[in-house]
């Protein structure tokens, strides 16, 4: 199945002078995301104008395609998974030779879903509460009963009168003088 869009023929990556005629017309949304990547990599290295240009323009692209898949229902609502995510798109696009920016030039939208699921279970594995340890610490003991707690427990029933149990289901008070 072809999926076909209405994005136009890009022209050669390398063509800065061509690109740098696209983004002065503010066309950048006419053509593909993989595209444009591929010029901010290869034309963009020579043109640092062209380079902004397209920066900023898949910058805003990147956020626009987060924004619509992160629910407000995240942490910060999910203002740090698309800032993570942002990050890291942009650390992997000005390292061509990184896989994911080879992966950004095959497929734009794809990689960066990918991406966006990654950073998702990320923040979800970092909410889970990590089990306590079992081992007591170095020296210590496993009781949470310090010495100062023992003398006061031992006090509380000597008085006179009855000590009642929290925990019984009904109770009488002795008749006085027992």
């Amino acid at each position: 199945m072809v999926i076909s869009t209405n994005k136009l023929k890009s022209p050669p990556s390398t063509d800065a002078i061509g690109w740098h005629k696209i983004t002065q017309a503010g066309q950048l949304g006419r053509y593909a995301p993989e595209a444009i990547i591929a010029a901010f990599q290869d034309a963009g290295s020579k043109d640092r104008r062209l380079r902004e240009d397209t920066a900023r323009y898949l910058s805003d692209l990147v956020q626009r395609v987060l924004r619509k898949r992160v629910g407000t229902n995240k942490m910060n609502n999910g203002q740090d998974i698309i800032d993570d995510v942002h990050d890291e798109f942009f650390t992997a696009i000005c390292n061509p030779s990184c896989a994911d920016a080879k992966g950004y030039r095959e497929s734009f939208y794809g990689r960066l879903t990918f991406r966006l699921k990654d950073a998702i279970a990320k923040e979800e594995a970092a909410k889970l509460i990590a089990p306590p340890d079992e081992k007591p610490a170095a020296g210590g003991s496993t009781d949470d009963v310090e010495a100062g707690d023992v003398e006061m427990s031992s006090k509380v029933g000597s008085g006179p009168g009855p000590v009642l149990s929290p925990f019984a289901r009904s109770y009488r008070t002795p008749p006085p003088g027992t």
